[in-house]
This record gives structure tokens, sequence and C-alpha cells, in this order.
């Protein structure tokens, strides 16, 4: 995985050098890893005063409740919260008092409109979509005292600015989407050769698209019911379709065999036929094959 890595990171990772500082510390001996709690190495491995890392804002699951639990009445050891977008003391309310020491040290994960710029440069993206706030100085105070880049985002390409719940049009566009289709689908499918080594065959489904993903389902009995409570007016499309030439007259007489009597053929130009049942001698059967 050594291209999710940085130049120089995917440059140690060729050579017997480890690419991230704390590899060499692992291989030292100076940080342990263990799979488990339950593991007798761990408790014979780990020392008192204590520092436990955490970042869920919750703190009622997972191994933490454990270590808060077992080293929480420990004046000396240390509870370190990294979640920046939640109050850590309301996330240890439930543990006090607490006699570890607490230290609230949120990791940012924001880039700066610098590293921002940088990485649309790098990347060169042919369309931007950004907030209409990133696009204009954040604070005139500090723009007059700053370059343009430090304070908004600049970009060579094509930018596409958007306020709170507008829709825009994107200029994206798409000649084909790949598609998954279900596996139930596809063994109701029936092919029909229209040549040498080809085949066609047609499909009716429902497409469900989610995450710019798209897959293709068989209608089921819900689906019927919710698209006829819907448009009770409308009709869902045939599961199967004519394909190909049809042979009028083996038509007709299929018609004949399933008990429609007196059909009338009616032809409109060259290719364009309507069929008129007068009358059925006997009840039909379900369905049959052309």
């Amino acid at each position: 995985m050594a291209e999710w890595l940085s130049e120089l990171k995917q440059n140690r990772a060729f050579i017997p050098e480890e690419p991230f500082p704390h590899g060499q510390l692992v291989k030292n001996g100076r940080i342990k890893h263990f799979f488990s709690l339950s593991e007798e190495s761990f408790n014979n491995e780990f020392r008192m005063p204590c520092i436990v890392f955490t970042g869920h804002p919750s703190l009622r699951f997972g191994d933490v409740v454990h270590f808060i639990e077992l080293w929480g009445s420990n004046p000396t050891n240390v509870i370190l919260m990294t979640e920046p977008e939640f109050p850590c003391y309301e996330a240890l309310s439930p543990y006090q008092p607490l006699a570890m020491k607490i230290i609230y040290c949120p990791i940012d994960t924001r880039l700066t409109f610098i590293q921002a710029n940088k990485i649309i440069r790098d990347i060169k993206p042919k369309n931007l979509v950004l907030p209409y706030q990133y696009t204009r100085p954040f604070s005139q105070a500090e723009s007059h005292n700053k370059q343009s880049f430090e304070t908004m985002i600049e970009a060579d390409c094509k930018m596409f600015p958007y306020h709170r719940k507008e829709t825009i049009k994107l200029p994206i566009k798409s000649k084909y989407e790949r598609l998954m289709i279900d596996s139930e689908l596809i063994s109701s499918l029936t092919t029909h050769q229209i040549a040498d080594g080809v085949k066609i065959t047609t499909i009716t489904g429902i497409l469900e698209a989610k995450d710019n993903k798209f897959r293709l389902g068989p209608i089921t009995k819900s689906h019927r019911n919710e698209f006829r409570n819907q448009m009770p007016t409308r009709t869902l499309p045939p599961n199967k379709y004519l394909v190909g030439m049809i042979d009028m007259n083996e038509l007709l007489r299929l018609l004949a065999h399933q008990g429609y009597k007196d059909v009338v053929l009616n032809k409109f130009g060259d290719k364009r036929y309507r069929i008129e049942i007068v009358s059925i001698i006997y009840p039909i059967t379900n369905s049959f094959q052309y």
C-alpha cells in the first residue's frame, strides 16, 4: 500500500527502513501492541502510571471503559481526549469523581487554505465544487495583511460555489455508468439469438441509486403494491417483450390455439400491426410462449 504514502515514505518502503517513526519503536520494543486485554502478556507488560488515549465522545463501550475503571482512582494516571467536536468533561461525567488527570488535546483534522490550495494545484481537478464562503476572504481585516491564497480557495479550474440547500448543475458528462444486477434478476432472464454468436434479452427491474452506485433488482410484490397505491392509473412495464421479427401467421395460430376466436389483424404501413380479439371460446391459460 506504499502508493498511498508521501514520496519520502514511499522510498523508505522499499529499503530496510521503517516508513513511520513508530515502526522503529515497535521493532525496538518501546511500543507494544496486544490483540486483547485478556492476553496474559498484556497484564505482564503494562506498568503504572498509564496514559489512556481516547477519541470517541461516548466513552461507554470498548476497552476504554475497562481502563478508566481500572486506573481512574490513581492521580498519577492520565486520560487524553483527542476528539475535537465533543466536550471531554461531559463524556467523562458518568465516571466522576475521577482521580486520574484529564487532558483535552483535540486533533484538528481541518485543512488550512494554504494546504487546500496546494492539494488542488497538485491534483489539477477539471471542476471544483465548494461552499460559497470559501471563495471569499473569511476576514477582511486579515486579508489586508495576507495574500489571497491564505484566506480563500483559489483554483485554475472551473469552480462551482453553492449556498445552503442549493441545487447546482455540473458539466459532468458520463457516457456509461457501472450497474450491478441482482443475481435473482439475472436468473430470470431469457435470451434470444438474433445472429450467430449474438444473443439479446430484455430486462425490467427496480433501479436503486445510492452514493453514486447503481443496482438493478427484481420487481417484488411489495414494489407492485406500492406502485399501484401511488399511481393507480398507470401500469407496470411487462417482464418480457417480443424480440426480433414476428411471424404474424404463427402468432395468429397460437392465439387461436389458446382459445381466442375471430382474431382480426389490421396492418398499418409496412411494419405496424394491430390485433383485435372479438371473442374467447373457452378459458385461456395464463400465458403462452411465442
